[in-house]
């Protein structure tokens, strides 16, 4: 893009706005014309407003070369772009994004497998490869560790544990049993709780959301972020690569 629109209100402050996806610090400065850039600051580009059906992107035009008065980039190059607007015309016209039935996939429920978010490409980790009650579920670099593996065990009605491989009593679990958005994931010694059980579903080529069978909330990397220790949350389902995620 080459030009970033801002405005002088925190978007974050209002409790009628669901952030979609905001950009990472780590891409400063964006925007080729020089009295455009955003060189810091926290900038969401794509939102919705609760109280009406309706979406917004932060989007300018094209990359330009001003001088010769041609563009430098191309408006749909962008895969994760162009899921979020055919996903989202799908949403204003009435057909849900998200499949209740559960995964037919061929999930291994004894195998152990790398969970890879679509949006980053980082790995769900345990953070400090902590084993014990209480640890952050976070996304993180993959690098091919205990921490960073997962076992999808049956549990009944189509929905798993997912147990950490360096403690597989330990469970995915939604925090104080919420059903709100943006409550944390975490592990916890499995007790059978609803919300330690997740619906696999499959989204094809090899991707899958995750639904909280207490909730009926996604897994979700918050704000779409790309940043290595960003804890994940539950989240109403969107069919954003913020809820896909790929096994092994």
């Amino acid at each position: 893009m080459s030009e970033w629109y801002s405005w002088s209100n925190d978007l974050r402050q209002n409790p009628s706005i669901d952030i979609l996806a905001s950009l990472d610090a780590s891409t400063f400065p964006v925007g080729s014309d020089p009295n455009q850039q955003w060189r810091s600051g926290y900038y969401p580009i794509m939102w919705t407003n609760k109280n009406y059906k309706m979406l917004y992107a932060n989007f300018g035009h094209n990359g330009m070369n001003y001088d010769t008065n041609t563009r430098t980039s191309s408006t749909f190059e962008s895969a994760q772009q162009n899921q979020w607007l055919i996903q989202g015309l799908l949403w204003l016209g009435g057909q849900s994004t998200t499949t209740p039935p559960p995964a037919t996939g061929p999930i291994d429920p004894a195998a152990w497998y790398p969970v890879i978010n679509k949006n980053s490409g980082k790995c769900v980790d345990a953070r400090s490869a902590g084993t014990v009650s209480g640890t952050a579920i976070q996304q993180y670099t993959c690098n091919g560790s205990t921490a960073q593996q997962y076992q999808f065990a049956t549990t009944s009605s189509g929905y798993v544990r997912i147990n950490n491989r360096g403690n597989a009593a330990q469970a995915l679990d939604v925090t104080d049993v919420s059903t709100a958005d943006n409550a944390k994931i975490q592990t916890w010694t499995y007790g059978s709780g609803t919300n330690q059980q997740w619906q696999p579903v499959d989204e094809g080529g090899g991707y899958y959301h995750f639904i909280n069978r207490n909730s009926g909330k996604c897994l979700d990397v918050p704000a779409a972020s790309t940043a290595d220790s960003v804890q994940l949350v539950q989240y109403t389902c969107n069919g954003t690569a913020a809820q896909s995620f790929r096994l092994g």
